[in-house]
C-alpha cells in the first residue's frame, strides 16, 4: 500500500558551511532546517562573574572588562520573562519561582547565556 503522503528528504552541504536538510510531503510543502548559528560571537565569560547564583532573589553582575549593554531572561523552555537595557549590575528576581532561568547577557563585542538557579 502507497502512503497517502509521502515524504522524501534531501541534504545538503553549501559552500558556507551549513548543513541544509529539506523535507517535502507529497503534495509539494516544504520543511527546511540548517545547522547555522542564531547568535553572535560570545564573551570570554572568564571575564563575567555572576554571584549569589544560587540565589533567593537578587544577582549581582560584575565585568570586568567592558560594562554589560543589555539582558534578556528566559525560563528553561526559552520563554522570554524580562529584558533590560543600560550598564547592568544586579537583577531582582525576587517575584520568580523557584526554578532555572537562563540569563543572556549582551555587550558590545557579543553575548553570553548563563544558568541560574532561583531557590
Amino acid at each position: 500500500m502507497t502512503p497517502k503522503n509521502p515524504f522524501s528528504y534531501v541534504t545538503m552541504l553549501r559552500s558556507d558551511g551549513v548543513l541544509v536538510l529539506t523535507i517535502t510531503n507529497g503534495e509539494g510543502n516544504q520543511a527546511i532546517y540548517g545547522n547555522m548559528f542564531l547568535a553572535t560571537d560570545e564573551i570570554n565569560s572568564e571575564k563575567i562573574i555572576i554571584y549569589q547564583n544560587p540565589t533567593e532573589g537578587l544577582l549581582f553582575i560584575d565585568s570586568a572588562t567592558e560594562p554589560i549593554d543589555g539582558l534578556d531572561l528566559f525560563t528553561i523552555f526559552g520563554e522570554k520573562i524580562r529584558s533590560l537595557e543600560g550598564n547592568i549590575q544586579s537583577l531582582d528576581i525576587s517575584n520568580l519561582a523557584s526554578d532555572m532561568y537562563l540569563l543572556k547577557l549582551a555587550s558590545e563585542t557579543g553575548v553570553t547565556i548563563s544558568r541560574i538557579i532561583k531557590k
